[in-house]
């Protein structure tokens, strides 16, 4: 009986420590800001969207999101008081290595109707 039960502890251990993450943060945000910068994803001249940074612990992997605005007539916008551009660029880098795992891109158009 005793026997069954250090099996039984023995196997709760060994999935406890199993389902923990051997991430460990290398770099930090000043070294994640410069690397974001070099690839021209980090936007700072905008007052009203600073640019996010955040670790995802999961993947091991840094995001950086920028976002900017502006305002346009082309297309569909000239038939309404223009449109506002929201461009948002997530930056995916890698913690391990400190590289750019890839970049995010999306564009939206939002008629403005005033």
């Amino acid at each position: 009986m005793k026997g069954i039960y250090l099996i039984l502890i023995s196997l709760s251990s060994l999935f406890a420590f199993s389902q923990s993450n051997p991430c460990k943060i290398q770099l930090d945000s000043t070294q994640v800001v410069e690397i974001a910068r070099k690839n021209k994803a980090y936007w700072d001249n905008n007052p009203v969207f600073q640019p996010s940074i955040k670790f995802e612990q999961k993947a091991c992997e840094w995001q950086v999101i920028s976002i900017k605005t502006k305002h346009t007539n082309k297309g569909d916008c000239k038939n309404t008081n223009g449109c506002t551009e929201i461009t948002t660029l997530t930056l995916f880098i890698d913690d391990a290595t400190k590289k750019v795992k890839g970049k995010q891109k999306d564009v939206k158009l939002m008629p403005n109707y005033e």
